[in-house]
């Protein structure tokens, strides 16, 4: 929606049955990171024997070291495998809600160098969970691309909806990162800031 996409004519059929429905609608859209930083560990505190070396990706310093060198016992993690651990742990609960999954409809946005449309907004009912997996991408963080891309998602959604004379309810925004930018998101941040302000938004 917010760029230019090709959708199947299931999908077409979805969006309009959404639309024609005429149930009030809360629209969730996930922004979700999937820049090369995303493919690091996580490893907890003490869990490491020993580094190999040291380095500078995606916006920060890094470590390098064996996989063999993990103590046992200590948990440990590739971010991205945590993230889609954690987004379709919250998609299946809208999904297998019975009264939510008819109201709530879902976009999923993913960043990396740019920002993409991965899931444009559908019924919770119609999700393939397994299809909003989120892979690693490029190596940049342009967070404020994706706020952009994920206001502009909300937008036209909400106006679709205002068009089609159906109510919606206050939007919400899932913000998903390991928090360090490679572009300057800081009017990005203040427009979310106002709006959130002014009770136009919820933020997680």
């Amino acid at each position: 929606m917010a760029n230019e996409a090709y959708y199947t004519s299931e999908h077409y059929s979805q969006q309009r049955r959404l639309l024609i429905n005429g149930d009030p609608r809360a629209l969730i859209c996930f922004c979700v990171d999937v820049s090369q930083s995303m493919d690091e560990w996580w490893i907890q505190e003490g869990g490491l024997r020993r580094n190999t070396g040291a380095g500078f990706s995606d916006g920060h310093n890094v470590n390098y070291f064996n996989l063999d060198d993990i103590r046992p016992g200590y948990a440990h993690y590739k971010k991205i495998d945590k993230l889609n651990e954690t987004l379709c742990s919250l998609l299946n609960d809208l999904k297998f809600d019975r009264e939510l999954c008819s109201q709530v409809a879902v976009s999923i946005i993913t960043y990396s160098r740019f920002a993409s449309v991965k899931y444009d907004f559908l019924d919770c009912e119609a999700l393939n969970v397994q299809l909003c997996k989120c892979s690693v991408e490029k190596a940049e963080t342009a967070m404020g691309d994706g706020l952009r891309t994920a206001l502009a998602q909300l937008d036209e959604m909400q106006n679709d909806l205002r068009n089609a004379d159906n109510d919606y309810y206050t939007p919400i925004l899932v913000f998903m990162t390991d928090g360090t930018p490679t572009d300057d998101p800081r009017e990005e941040f203040a427009k979310v800031r106002e709006r959130v302000q002014k009770g136009e938004l919820f933020v997680f």
